[in-house]
């Protein structure tokens, strides 16, 4: 993608592979994960359509752009504990359910992360543009003079 003179056309799948390979080292545990993304983005979507195609990207970017986003989405119904924050393993449950838990940790921590890098690199391609440049230049100056 750098290489490439930040080509848009290639972010979706770069964003994809660097967000699930950063958190997530386990070959199996990541493509389970990268299944139940899909089947979320699918949900958000409301759709059956195959234009599912790069759901973490399309996730994170929906992260990114939406002002009403909820950072606790994926820990709404869980108890709270006496700090009143979200606790995401109860001390009772059962084996599956800590397993969908630590999956729910997973797929937050590789959308977060996916959003960090979308945004870091849109932003990078847009400071490396003339207009980006010359944005910076003003800024630049205006701090000088103060």
């Amino acid at each position: 993608f750098l290489s490439d003179g930040f080509n848009l056309h290639q972010l979706p799948p770069v964003i994809e592979r660097l967000s699930v390979v950063s958190v997530i080292t386990n070959e199996v545990q990541a493509k389970r994960i990268v299944t139940k993304i899909a089947e979320l983005y699918k949900e958000k979507a409301n759709s059956t359509s195959s234009s599912s195609s790069y759901p973490i990207y399309r996730l994170a970017l929906y992260r990114i752009l939406d002002a009403d986003y909820d950072p606790n989405e994926y820990t709404k119904n869980a108890p709270n504990d006496e700090n009143g924050q979200k606790n995401r393993i109860d001390a009772q449950a059962t084996a599956a359910t800590i397993d969908h838990n630590e999956d729910d940790a997973l797929i937050e921590r590789v959308l977060e992360r996916a959003a960090k890098i979308l945004y870091l690199l849109v932003h990078a391609r847009f400071v490396t543009s003339p207009r980006g440049l010359e944005t910076m230049r003003r800024v630049l100056v205006k701090a000088a003079s103060k």
